[in-house]
C-alpha cells in the first residue's frame, strides 16, 4: 500500500474543506496533512461526499492514529528518505524534515496508514 500526503484543509481556493483565513504556511504545515492511501483520498475529496468528512472528522482520523502509534521509533533520516523518493510522484507539497517535530505519534502520521 502507498500512501498519500493529503491536505485536511484543501491547498487551493475551491478545493475540500478550503480555509480562506489559512496562511500559506499553514496549509502545508505539519498539522493540516494526513497521510491516506490513494482510494480513500479520492473519496474523501470526492464533491458528492466530501460534506460527510468535514475537517474536525479528518482530525479525530489523524489524532486517533496518532495515539494508536505514539511510541512508535522512527529515525529522521529514514523518514527523510521516505519523503524523497515520494517527491516525483506528489502535487509539490513542501515538507520542510528540519521543521518537522519528529515524535513517534507525528511520525506514524506521515509513515503508517
Amino acid at each position: 500500500m502507498v500512501g498519500e500526503i493529503c491536505h485536511i484543509k484543501a491547498r487551493s481556493p475551491g478545493g475540500p474543506r478550503y480555509d480562506p483565513s489559512q496562511s500559506p504556511e499553514e496549509r502545508d504545515g505539519f498539522e493540516n496533512l494526513i497521510l491516506m492511501c490513494a482510494s480513500h483520498n479520492k473519496i474523501i475529496d470526492d464533491p458528492n461526499l466530501v460534506k460527510g468528512f468535514p475537517v474536525e472528522l479528518l482530525v479525530s482520523y489523524r489524532k486517533d492514529h496518532e495515539a494508536r502509534f505514539y511510541k512508535t521509533v522512527v529515525k529522521p533520516d529514514l523518514l527523510q528518505h521516505w519523503l524523497t523518493l515520494s517527491q516525483p510522484f506528489e502535487k509539490s507539497v513542501k515538507v520542510n524534515i528540519s521543521r518537522l517535530p519528529i515524535t513517534g505519534a507525528q511520525c506514524s502520521v506521515v509513515m503508517a496508514s
